[in-house]
This record gives structure tokens, C-alpha cells and sequence, in this order.
């Protein structure tokens, strides 16, 4: 009878192999579903390696504060010298009244400007240059503008008159306010042999208007021949005042 056949061992390499890997495969498992899991003690943000305390956290920033500047004070402008205060002063003053000079020349060249265009219209027509029509146009294109020419003219030299202002030279100024202060000198001198002609013409200007407004109140007698008289006197001071501009070149203030 043949005899039973032994039950064949277990291969314990073939058994453990299997476990060890498996395993081997846990344990990596288990680390991976680790790193993966949400873990709500930690932050997806980076975290610092230096630990603040709370104490150290609450406290607000503080910064250095230099002791000089809470002691500092501001500094103080040095106080000009008297002289220097009165040649500017002297300086301002004469610079107004400068101005106002020219002003008072503007404003002469302006009136008898028109005041020569009048005039104009009778010596064009006198040479045949104009007919009667256009002599009458330009004679009423300029005697409207007359009565705004003497207005701007007056308040101009009482404006002057009343400006104080002396352009001579100052004690103790400076180079360059003395050098202002004569250039000015210079400039205000200019103005008196063109403010004389000036003066002269719109004079004549507001006789003429003068005369015309009265003629259309209460019609003057004869006024043909006060015109007459009129505009040959006329070409005195209006050539002289163009003169007077032509020659006119001071320097600036």
C-alpha cells in the first residue's frame, strides 16, 4: 500500500516576502494619506521659524524720536537795515510813478491819434483825396471815440498827479538798487518833453468836441469858421507830439 504523501512545508521566505511588502506598501500609504490629510493645527501658508509671543505681537511699533528735534526752534530772518528798507522803498516808489507816466503817454497817443485822423479828413478832402461823404464818415468815426479818448486821459494824469515817487539817487543803496533807480531817473525824465505836446493836443481834442456839443445845443453862430480856426491850429501840437513819440526811446524801469 503506498504510503501517504507528506503535506509539503510552507516556504517561509515565500510567506514573508509577501507580508514584508505589503507592508512596505502600508507604511508608505500611511505616510502619503498622512501629508495629504488636513491637519487643523497647521496653515497651508508657510509658517515662520521665529515664535512671537502674544505680548510681542500686541505691542504697537515704536520709533526713535531724535532728542534735538523736540528742542529745536526756528530760525529767526535777520531784520533788513534801515537803509536797506528805504532804498527800496524809494525804488517802489519811483517805479509807480513811472508807470503812471506811461500811462498818461498811452493814453495821449490813443486821443490824439484820433484827434489827427479828424483833422485828416478835412485835409483830404481840402486836396480832393476824399468827397464830402467820406469826409463826414471819418469826422463821425472819430468824434464818437473823442469823449472815451479825454475820460481814459484825465483819470490817467490825475493818477499821475496823485502818485508820490522820486527817481533821484538814494543814501547808502545798493549797486543794483542805485542802478535801477537811475535807469528809472532816466525814463522819468523822457517823459516830460512828450507829455507837454501830449497835453497840448488832447487840449485842442476836447476844445473841438467842446465846441460841436455846444453847436448841437444851441447852434453856434457861424460854425464853419470856428472849425476853421480850429483845424488850422490843429497840426501844431499833433506834429509835435508825433515828434516828440518818433524821438522817444528811454529805458525801461
Amino acid at each position: 500500500m503506498a504510503r501517504a504523501r507528506r503535506a509539503a512545508k510552507p516556504n517561509i521566505a515565500r510567506i514573508l516576502i509577501p507580508i514584508v511588502a505589503g507592508l512596505a506598501l502600508l507604511t508608505a500609504g500611511g505616510v502619503a494619506a498622512w501629508q495629504l490629510w488636513p491637519d487643523p493645527t497647521t496653515s497651508a501658508q508657510p509658517q515662520s521659524s521665529i515664535t512671537t509671543t502674544p505680548a510681542q505681537a500686541s505691542a504697537p511699533p515704536t520709533t526713535a524720536t531724535p532728542t534735538e528735534s523736540l528742542n529745536a526752534t526756528p530760525s529767526e530772518s535777520p531784520t533788513p537795515e534801515p537803509a536797506v528798507v528805504k532804498a527800496e522803498q524809494a525804488l517802489e516808489a519811483c517805479r509807480a510813478k513811472v508807470a503812471a507816466g506811461d500811462e498818461v503817454i498811452k493814453e495821449a497817443k490813443t486821443g490824439v491819434g484820433h484827434w489827427a485822423k479828424h483833422v485828416e479828413a478835412q485835409t483830404l478832402a481840402d486836396q480832393g483825396v476824399y468827397t464830402i461823404e467820406q469826409m463826414k464818415a471819418q469826422f463821425k468815426a472819430t468824434r464818437l471815440l473823442g469823449p472815451e479818448d479825454q475820460k481814459r486821459y484825465r483819470e490817467a494824469v490825475q493818477n499821475y498827479d496823485d502818485t508820490d515817487g522820486d527817481c533821484g539817487k538814494v543814501a547808502d543803496a545798493s549797486d543794483e538798487i542805485a542802478a535801477a533807480l537811475a535807469k528809472c531817473h532816466r525814463r522819468s525824465v523822457a517823459h516830460k518833453p512828450v507829455m507837454e505836446p501830449g497835453a497840448g493836443g488832447m487840449k485842442d481834442w476836447a476844445k473841438h468836441l467842446a465846441d460841436m456839443q455846444r453847436n448841437k445845443v444851441q447852434h453856434v453862430a457861424n460854425p464853419q469858421a470856428v472849425w476853421l480856426r480850429t483845424y488850422r491850429a490843429a497840426p501844431k501840437n499833433i506834429n509835435a507830439f508825433k515828434e516828440a513819440i518818433d524821438n522817444y526811446d528811454p529805458p525801461s524801469c
